[in-house]
This record gives C-alpha cells, sequence and structure tokens, in this order.
C-alpha cells in the first residue's frame, strides 16, 4: 500500500511539476498578451501549483521504503521555508507586481540588507544542521551493509530459514540493489523466531531469495537476529 502511493505520488508530481513549469516560464508573456490585474492571478496560479507539488513530493519521500529519503525532507522543507522567509523580505511579490504593470509603492520595496544578512546566514547553518542526519544514517548504512565483508563465518551457526517477504529498498551500494527480507528461522536452539534485515543482493542471485524459498542460514550465536543467508554464489 505505501510503496503504490510511492509510485503514485511520483506520477502526480510529475505532473503538477510540468503544469508549474509551464505556468512560470511564459512569465515573460503574460505582460504583452494579457492585463496586469489577470497576469498576477495567473502568476498566483503557478505559485499555488508549485505549492501543490511540493507537498506532493513530500508524501513521496515520506512513503519511500528508504529511510534516507525520508531524512531528504528536513533539509528540502528548511530550504523551502527559508526561500519564501527570503522572498517576504525581499518583497518578491511587490517586484512582481511592478514588473506586470501594477502600481507600487515606493516604500513596499524597501529591504533591510541587515536583516536580510543574518537571515541568509540562519538559513546556511540550518540547513547544514538538517543534512547532518542523513549523511549519520548514510555512514550507518553502508557500514552495516558492508559488515558481511569483515565477518568470521567459521564462528556462525548454520540452520534454515524460508523466505517470507521481499522489498527493494530502490537503495543501491556499490550499483548493488538493496532488498529488505522478512527471513523466518523455524528451529534455532529450541525457539522459532523471524528477522527483518536488508541484503544486497546481485540481480543474479535475486532468484536464491524469491518468497517462500528455503534457504541456507548462518546465525551468530552471540546475535541470534544477526543472520546471513548462504547461497551457491556466496554468502549475503
Amino acid at each position: 500500500m505505501q510503496l503504490s502511493l510511492h509510485r503514485k505520488t511520483r506520477t502526480i508530481s510529475g505532473i503538477f511539476g510540468a503544469l508549474t513549469g509551464i505556468t512560470m516560464g511564459m512569465f515573460p508573456l503574460y505582460r504583452q498578451f494579457l492585463s496586469p490585474e489577470v497576469a498576477f492571478k495567473v502568476l498566483t496560479g503557478g505559485v499555488v501549483l508549485f505549492g501543490i507539488t511540493m507537498v506532493i513530493m513530500f508524501v513521496h519521500l515520506l512513503t519511500s521504503p528508504q529511510l534516507l529519503a525520508k531524512l531528504s525532507v528536513l533539509p528540502i522543507g528548511f530550504a523551502l521555508g527559508f526561500t519564501v522567509y527570503i522572498n517576504h523580505q525581499l518583497n518578491v511579490v511587490n517586484r512582481f507586481k511592478m514588473m506586470l504593470g501594477l502600481d507600487v509603492p515606493p516604500e513596499a520595496l524597501e529591504v533591510n540588507m541587515e536583516a536580510f544578512g543574518s537571515t541568509m546566514m540562519m538559513m546556511q547553518a540550518g540547513i547544514w544542521l538538517s543534512v547532518l542526519p542523513i549523511i549519520g544514517v548514510a555512514i550507518f548504512k553502508m557500514t552495516k551493509l558492508n559488515k558481511r565483508n569483515t565477518q568470521d563465518f567459521t564462528k556462525f551457526h548454520p540452520t534454515r530459514g524460508m523466505i517470507k517477504h521481499v522489498e527493494d529498498t530502490l537503495m543501491r551500494v556499490n550499483n548493488i540493489h538493496v532488498y529488505k527480507i522478512t527471513l523466518s528461522i523455524p528451529y534455532y536452539e529450541g525457539e522459532s523466531y523471524e528477522v527483518i534485515k536488508e541484503f544486497r543482493i546481485p540481480y543474479h542471485m535475486l532468484h536464491s531469495v524469491a518468497i517462500g524459498a528455503e534457504v541456507s542460514v548462518l546465525v551468530n550465536p552471540k546475535k541470534k537476529k544477526d543472520v546471513y543467508i548462504e547461497t551457491d554464489y556466496g554468502i549475503l
């Protein structure tokens, strides 16, 4: 359901983005063919379309199976909010009115440059701070997914498992797709349990983790949910 919504919002945001681009891109023609009042209303409609596009894009990112995509809402939202604030500080709306030929009093175009300069510094600092969680999660995920390369599997216990669910995270590491797999362990040290874990799986090995397939599993005796799938091609 969530993945379906994620795909639908990508299409819808693309449509609204195209409409926004057409509406805003035709701005130079408005003054020539439309009255100032109508031109301003059309331009306002373009801004509304842009706002709708951004809301749909946020939904698209928040419904993504990737945590990094969800976290990207922070810097994008922060930058967007500050952009709106800066446009207000620079009286951008009044400047567009003037460009379209509408009457705008001179005082409506004045800008407090001192306040504007401090706002820009706050914006830059805020964006960097909002990006830090993304950098942290990216490093953590890369380290976790590459952990297999440094494991001593001679100390792991072999057992059997069954693939219950496979979900494409839409993420790649070293050009290899990452899948979130729900793995059922029917019996290990007298109990059964399930593990949900992300695995890097090359395309030619994808058939070995089909839903319902029985697989060989290596279990860390110190941490039973630390498991790896053993295939004819190697260990995942």
